[in-house]
């Protein structure tokens, strides 16, 4: 382990990437697949880092959630994971996670800068993202299927004594995450796990259907499997919901 000092000063303990993918590769032939093919992409750039939830200064953890997540920082890459040393039943999340890494070394955009709010841009960029990484990871042999219901039913549980907000961005980080999921069951071919995810939404939620449907039709519109259809999907998007900076290129 290092002691990795942040540009604001903070300071954490964190495992190298020396450590970290040794580890990864005896947990999942999977994993070492993935590294296999994507590594020279994925390790080359800023060096990665990773940190726990628990030990992570309150700057770079997302103030609302304890999912794990990435976050840049002027010299290096932070994967946020919820325990470390990883176990088996983290891989797939840690390579969920380099997968991000991963797009952006390909060219494709990060929506950084969001007028106040950075649940949303972590939204966009969750939206955008995942269902491509978790259909580039089930080809590696990870089970994206089995990764896409337990997250439909872990998000049916958060969701089940909710209300939609009534503020204009909290809506659309709710459609996000909604349309998220509905774009993710579709690229990994969960037919009807994403059907009933669909349902329930509507059911429960019929005032927010059709911002769910405007935000749907939109990205199905432009389409997002390329670093050009994104970055045009986040300048129609900001264009749209009036958004104060539209969103840029890493």
């Amino acid at each position: 382990m290092v002691t990795l000092v942040l540009s604001n000063e903070d300071q954490c303990e964190a495992y190298t990437s020396d450590e970290m993918i040794p580890l990864l590769r005896n947990l999942s032939s999977s994993f070492g697949m993935f590294l296999s093919r994507e590594g020279r992409t994925l390790l080359w750039g800023k060096p990665i880092y990773w940190i726990s939830t628990e030990t992570a200064p309150e700057s770079i953890v997302l103030h609302d959630t304890e999912n794990a997540h990435v976050v840049e920082d002027n010299s290096s890459v932070i994967i946020v994971l919820k325990r470390l040393p990883a176990e088996e039943k983290d891989v797939y999340v840690a390579a969920h996670e380099l997968g991000h890494v991963l797009l952006e070394r390909e060219g494709f955009p990060i929506p950084k800068r969001l007028p106040g709010n950075v649940s949303l841009a972590f939204s966009l960029y969750a939206m955008l993202q995942d269902p491509l990484i978790n259909v580039r990871l089930s080809r590696y042999g990870f089970d994206a299927i089995a990764h896409y219901t337990s997250n439909v039913h872990t998000s049916l549980a958060v969701l089940a004594d909710k209300t939609p907000p009534f503020d204009f961005l909290d809506r659309l980080l709710w459609c996000c995450n909604i349309v998220g999921i509905m774009l993710d069951g579709e690229y990994s071919q969960a037919a009807v796990i994403r059907q009933q995810f669909e349902e329930s939404m509507f059911g429960r939620f019929p005032d927010l259907v059709p911002e769910i449907t405007q935000l749907y039709s939109l990205v199905r519109e432009i389409g997002f499997d390329t670093p050009e259809q994104q970055r045009k999907l986040l300048q129609g998007i900001a264009k749209k919901y009036h958004l104060y900076e539209v969103p840029e290129e890493a």
